[in-house]
């Protein structure tokens, strides 16, 4: 049974509804998410690169990215993984930056369709399942091959461990990312089936119930009427629409489709109070220290390469009266030294460097104070964790958002300052591998705490 005017002005009320509410919220955590799920996969698909488990293919501009057709899916012969698999995360890498450096990911461009294959992209690779023992997906098990591969040949285990941490992390906003452009899948598409009800039948007579061949000539002469109007024409949505308004179980999904759109409704007061009443749970500030604390282990190492590499440093650019001096002053007289060095430092993501006096030993002890701390709070019995936890909310918001701005500013530095030894040093102490792991848990504890601040 057709909608009456008074149900479609009803439907239409509450799609407006929606729209507000996707407008508002709903594209800004679709953006967000998908921001979060592109660094996690560039920072993987870099580091197997860097560990050399795959080479960037070289010809990647040549890829046809327009219509956003998935990488190849067919099967991979076990001895050409480590190609196939370089072809394929290389392709997928230029389709998600497409989507992010062409505006994809807007209302106006988001359709049914570029939703679906976008859904699609997203399941190129079940991160959910990447390291088991047999994962489902052609893909999926031929990067788990050559994984396996590359830690059994280079015992490179911590390597290993970091690209494992940085999957969860995409697996997770994966699944964020995909709920939130659901919704805006189920709205589209409701509008689009509400424009069919009010500018396309009401110019079609059609009986109260379609059968065999009925419904494909009303397929074919609705199709028609949109081709007319030069709108898009989504084939799947039309059939709804047939089935929905012209058969005898369409009213009952009618019923489905309006209780789900009208949990978007802003217009009751009692559910507005509650809203207002929820407040987001400190546990996600609790967990956003956890995940920093997993960095404790990585700055460790990185201050301990570190001061090798200044040892060297010394060794390799001091001459013989600098040592004696260097000995005298710093092993019979125990001055403290202040070894100075400018560095180029990125102060955030897609910023030029910048060159900044680094005084190291004054660096690594503010570092060490850090990475104390952090590896307290490794153990939520700690007696300053429970502190925090039991305390006041404002000051642990506070503490969360410093201890996160602090370890970010360590990181950075502790960046500039191995570049500098690679630019230094013959064979200095490489910390890229500790400093990817340090990334991977400043962006979970981010993101737990960007959920905190915009619950």
């Amino acid at each position: 049974m057709k909608h009456s005017i008074e149900e479609l002005e009803k439907l239409s009320k509450v799609i407006n509804a929606q729209q507000k509410h996707i407008e508002n919220e709903t594209i800004n955590k679709v953006v967000s998410n998908y921001n979060k799920l592109y660094s996690s996969f560039t920072s993987f698909f870099k580091l197997m690169c860097d560990e050399n488990i795959i080479k960037e293919d070289p010809y990647k501009e040549e890829y046809d990215l327009n219509e956003l057709q998935p990488p190849d899916e067919t099967p991979i012969p076990q001895n050409d993984e480590e190609y196939a698999v370089t072809i394929r995360l290389s392709h997928y890498h230029a389709l998600l930056t497409q989507i992010k450096e062409n505006s994809i990911l807007t209302m106006n461009n988001l359709t049914p369709t570029v939703i679906e294959k976008i859904k699609y992209l997203l399941d190129f690779i079940n991160w959910d399942r990447l390291f088991d023992p047999q994962p489902p997906g052609t893909n999926t098990q031929a990067l788990n091959n050559i994984l396996f591969l590359h830690e059994k040949e280079s015992h490179k285990s911590f390597a290993i461990s970091t690209l494992k941490a940085t999957a969860e992390n995409i697996n997770i906003y994966k699944k964020a990312f995909k709920t939130e452009l659901e919704t805006i899948l189920y709205y589209k598409s409701e509008e689009y089936k509400l424009f069919i009800r009010e500018e396309i039948l009401p110019q079609i007579k059609l009986p109260e119930e379609l059968k065999g061949e009925n419904i494909k000539e009303a397929h074919d002469y609705i199709s028609k009427k949109i081709r007319e109007l030069k709108k898009p024409i989504f084939i799947h949505l039309i059939g709804e629409v047939l089935k929905e308004d012209f058969t005898f179980e369409g009213l009952e999904i009618r019923k489905e489709i309006e209780k789900k759109l009208n949990k978007y409704k802003k217009n009751d007061p009692k559910k507005k109070k509650v809203m207002e009443k929820d407040k987001p749970p400190k546990e996600y500030l609790q967990h956003a220290l956890l995940e920093l604390s997993k960095s404790a282990s990585q700055f460790q190492m990185s201050i301990d390469k570190s001061k090798e590499n200044s040892t060297i440093y010394r060794e390799s650019t001091y001459g013989v009266m600098a040592k004696i001096l260097d000995y005298i002053k710093h092993n019979i007289f125990l001055n403290n030294r202040c070894t100075v060095f400018n560095v180029n430092v990125v102060e955030n993501e897609g910023d030029k460097p910048r060159i900044k006096t680094i005084e190291l030993e004054k660096f690594l002890e503010m570092s060490t104070t850090l990475q104390k701390r952090l590896h307290n709070y490794k153990n939520v019995n700690d007696i300053s964790f429970k502190e925090l936890m039991q305390g006041d909310e404002e000051y642990f918001n506070k503490k969360v958002h410093s201890t996160i701005s602090k370890t970010k500013h360590t990181y950075r530095m502790f960046s500039a300052l191995d570049c500098f030894y690679k630019d230094e040093l013959k064979i200095p102490k490489g910390i890229q591998i500790e400093l990817k792991t340090i990334n991977t848990y400043i962006e979970k504890a981010e993101a737990l705490y960007n959920d905190y601040i915009s619950t």
